[in-house]
This record gives structure tokens, C-alpha cells and sequence, in this order.
């Protein structure tokens, strides 16, 4: 009997936490413009220009989890078009227009060698204009990657995007 009241009371205490976040729980589509260098090894290299869709889920006034597509053309690579899968977080406090991104990255899935980076971001976000947000962003994302003679090291590649994000009605 004791437990039966403890999963009562728990599954009524988050079902009261959780209430205002359903009630602003609300569908994305986000596109972005965004230029990567490489800060190390090679410092100053120009990496991977992209265009970025990533529809993303709004749970609550401060969290959205977005999963960007992007294709790039890496200026490394001497143009050759790729593709990536970015899985974020982003956490923006209401009435506040800095928010943070938190950034996991699958990169080179076309033409390999592929990757895996973590990284984070710090934008600017000026708001709704008719419903639309407009952001600016700049972050690091370092990734593992293939050096000469094919031996592995670790490239800081500090990005920068800009884009919009709208809520979709459904």
C-alpha cells in the first residue's frame, strides 16, 4: 500500500511540473546559412560552408531538440558536397535574446572519412518578427578527424550560422 501512494504522489507531481510544458510544447522548422574555419590544426583553414533544415520540438518556453540536415561543401576538401546529421539542444531562456546550443554531429557521411563531433554554440536571437525568429550564432565543434598519412587527431572548427526558425501549426 505504501508504494501504491508513493507512484501516486510521484505520477501527480509531474504530471503538475509537466502540464505547462505540454501547454507550450510546439513544432519548428529552422534553416540556416552557416561557414566553418578550422582553429586547429590547421588554424585559419576554411572548412565546410552548409545549409542547414532541422524541424525540432519545443517542450516548454526554454528547450527545443532539433535534429539538423545539412549538406556542406568543404573548401578542404576542394568543394566536394557532403552531407551531416546534427542532433541539438538548445536551451533559450523566455524574454532573453541569448540562447545556448548544444551540438552532436555525424560529418563526411557521403564521402568519409566520417566523424563524430560535440560541440556548443552562443547566438543571438532577435525575437519574433510575424511568428518568425531570426538568429546569429557562433560556436566550436571538434571533431575527430583523418590527418596526413591517414593518422587520426582532433580538429577544432569554430563555426559561425545564421538562419531563421518558425512554429509550425499542426
Amino acid at each position: 500500500m505504501h508504494l501504491r501512494h508513493s507512484l501516486q504522489v510521484g505520477a501527480l507531481a509531474v504530471a503538475i511540473v509537466t502540464a505547462p510544458l505540454r501547454a507550450h510544447a510546439a513544432w519548428t522548422i529552422a534553416g540556416s546559412f552557416g561557414q566553418g574555419l578550422e582553429a586547429s590544426p590547421r588554424s585559419g583553414a576554411a572548412r565546410a560552408t552548409s545549409l542547414m533544415v532541422a524541424p525540432g520540438y519545443g517542450v516548454g518556453e526554454a528547450l527545443r531538440v532539433e535534429l539538423g540536415l545539412a549538406g556542406t561543401v568543404d573548401a578542404a576538401k576542394r568543394g566536394l558536397f557532403d552531407f551531416e546529421v546534427r542532433p541539438m539542444l538548445v536551451v533559450a531562456p523566455p524574454g532573453f535574446p541569448i540562447y545556448g546550443r548544444f551540438v552532436a554531429a555525424a560529418v563526411s557521411l557521403l564521402h568519409g572519412p566520417s566523424a563524430v563531433g560535440l560541440g556548443a554554440a552562443l547566438g543571438v536571437d532577435t525575437g519574433p518578427w510575424s511568428g518568425v525568429h531570426f538568429f546569429f550564432e557562433g560556436g566550436v565543434l571538434p571533431r575527430r578527424g583523418v590527418g596526413p598519412a591517414g593518422k587520426q587527431r582532433l580538429e577544432w572548427v569554430a563555426e559561425g550560422q545564421a538562419g531563421i526558425v518558425y512554429p509550425l501549426s499542426l
